[in-house]
């Protein structure tokens, strides 16, 4: 699937149906997109919403296919286990300039049950809800949220160094898996905050280093340092 990644360009604002006072935000990333679905609640003074991953790629008919992931998969993810399936979803894409069609591949699942999505002709509006500083916005995966810092900083012969939050850098030896001799800018390595932990992150390897305490660090070889050498 990462071979066959296609970018559709997406980004912005979509709905089911601009009558509803429900949305949809696609956020470009590296490897895919962020998806927000946003509903106004409480007398239009909340703005409610569920961060999804999706992913597009080509299928072996050369078709468009996109993954979706549930923000529930995250933990699964970070603690190297297999995603369960029901937090997955596969869907067959038709993609217009204004207009995404989704069928699901096998069983449906009832959190993404979308069939059809079109640009919005209310997209400004919606647009200002999202930067209305006093709308107050409420991610109902709270529990789930995470946050990824792309930050590949330098590869060396041995090491693989990841900059710090409070500075200098992770020194991370690439002995700890033989996939690491591949990493290469480009790649989507960096940090990733969940819960009051830290990783950091290969996600083209899927593999996460917890670098939250000194003892974690300890135990796979990575440390901080002040310089690349």
């Amino acid at each position: 699937m990462q071979e066959r990644i296609v970018d559709p360009e997406i980004d912005g604002i979509w709905t089911e149906d601009d009558s509803l006072t429900a949305f949809w935000y696609f956020n470009e990333l590296f490897n895919g997109y962020y998806i927000y679905h946003y509903t106004l609640r409480n007398e239009q003074q909340e703005l409610t919403y569920t961060k999804y991953f999706m992913q597009f790629y080509l299928n072996d008919e050369d078709d468009i296919d996109a993954m979706i992931m549930h923000p529930r998969s995250t933990q699964y993810i970070l603690n190297s286990q297999p995603i369960p399936n029901i937090f997955l979803d596969y869907q067959t894409c038709g993609l217009d300039t204004d207009e995404i069609t989704f069928k699901p591949k096998g069983e449906s699942k009832e959190w993404f049950n979308v069939s059809r999505l079109t640009r919005s002709s209310h997209a400004k509006y919606f647009q200002s809800l999202l930067d209305d500083k006093n709308k107050v916005k409420i991610n109902e995966n709270s529990d789930s949220e995470y946050d990824f810092c792309y930050c590949l900083k330098a590869i060396t012969l041995d090491h693989i160094y990841i900059p710090c939050d409070n500075g200098g850098y992770y020194k991370i030896p690439k002995s700890l898996n033989d996939v690491l001799e591949d990493v290469q800018f480009g790649d989507n390595v960096g940090l990733v905050k969940f819960e009051k932990s830290t990783f950091v992150a290969f996600d083209n390897k899927s593999l996460y280093y917890d670098v939250t305490t000194k003892e974690k660090m300890k135990a796979n070889g990575i440390e901080v340092v002040k310089t690349i050498t």
